[in-house]
């Protein structure tokens, strides 16, 4: 019964933490992926990766959601979230709505998060918010790796949001543009590292 008992205890905290902590759903939706290039006079500046998460419901409406990472030749690494406004599949073009949080996560690594308070896209909808290039890099990687990925994207006064969850799908083409794309951009960094002087710091 003692030992029971102290059992009891060391777990009550975790049981508190888990019912006090807001449950989200986590939901398989349909993923696709779009690999994203930049370039500046012909020389390659940054390679990223849109994924586009749709959920569609029994009564044919869907919710649909994306995330694109981007990274820059200096190993910088941008967020961009786009949220949608439910619409009916097939008779009605998605509306985008106002972002108010968004992360994207490869399986066994952080999910991304803002190194700074995130800004508005152009469209004043959209957010956008820097981020650590590991978590942006494995998501990459999982995408090559055909593991799936998941993405949560929360609106205003929405009192819980979903997690969406999948297989992010693209063509053989498309995949092997993202990854000579990112292979090119690594060999770029490690040509910046290797041409800096000696006595400078790394």
């Amino acid at each position: 019964m003692g030992k029971t008992l102290r059992t009891a205890a060391c777990l009550a905290p975790l049981i508190i933490a888990a019912v006090s902590a807001r449950a989200q759903n986590v939901i398989q939706a349909r993923m696709t992926g779009q690999p994203l290039q930049y370039m500046r006079e012909g020389a390659l500046t940054g390679c990223g990766l849109r994924i586009v998460a749709v959920d569609v419901a029994g009564d044919l409406t869907s919710d649909a959601s994306e995330v694109s990472l981007n990274i820059d030749e200096n190993g910088n690494a941008l967020v961009k979230a786009v949220a949608y406004a439910k619409f009916l599949s097939g008779k009605s073009s998605p509306q985008p709505v106002k972002v108010a949080a968004a992360w994207a996560k490869a399986p066994g690594s952080n999910a991304t998060r803002p190194l700074v308070t995130p800004v508005s896209g152009d469209d004043h909808l959209s957010m956008l918010y820097p981020t650590e290039l590991t978590g942006a890099l494995e998501i990459m990687k999982a995408q090559l790796d055909g593991v799936p990925v998941q993405i949560s994207v929360q609106r205003p006064l929405q009192r819980s949001y979903r997690i969406m969850s999948g297989v992010v799908s693209m063509t053989q083409p498309e995949q092997d543009q993202l990854r000579n794309c990112l292979t090119e951009l690594v060999q770029g960094m490690q040509r910046k590292l290797s041409d800096l002087p000696a006595s400078a710091p790394r």
